[in-house]
């Protein structure tokens, strides 16, 4: 996973983890917390081992399979690999990238608050509570409104 990637994930992780809460209410509430770390832990733990070189066997062997796919190393496919495609071109060479990393790494955690926060608006923040949900829903129409507006429509011709 590049870091955009991750972003994208983390993201969801921390909507579906207030959702989750929200609409399941779990009776073990040490399960939210741990889902919580988990979601933020692992992504960074893979990330991380990615950044220093620990899958580098794996870019020279998707290298050899895939034409279009060609990575050095895993600062190359952390900062220049989306979905598998190059885009742009930064060179990795250089040892100020892994200021820019820590600071991507670190940004791990706001992101999942920033997501989770996001859901709490949208579906609010209580199990009663409704959040704006229902300003993004269609607007329901009652069982029995044709016959209300036949009625209204008679009425108006008499």
């Amino acid at each position: 996973m590049g870091f955009i990637e991750s972003y994208i994930i983390i993201f969801f992780l921390g909507f579906s983890c207030h959702f989750f809460v929200k609409n399941k209410r779990p009776a073990n509430k040490e399960l939210v917390a741990w889902w919580s770390a988990l979601s933020i832990l692992i992504p960074l733990l893979i990330d991380v081992l990615i950044y220093v070189g620990a899958f580098n066997w794996l870019w020279n062997a998707l290298s050899n399979a895939i034409p279009w796919y060609s990575v050095e190393n895993g600062k190359d496919f952390m900062f220049n690999i989306f979905l598998g495609f190059r885009i742009g071109n930064i060179p990795t060479d250089s040892s100020g990238l892994n200021a820019i990393a820590t600071v991507f790494f670190l940004s791990y955690t706001a992101w999942f608050v920033f997501a989770k926060d996001g859901s709490r608006m949208l579906y609010g923040q209580k199990a009663y509570q409704e959040g704006y949900w229902w300003a993004l829903s269609p607007i329901r129409k009652p069982k029995d409104w044709k016959e209300e507006a036949n009625k209204k429509i008679r009425k108006s011709e008499k």
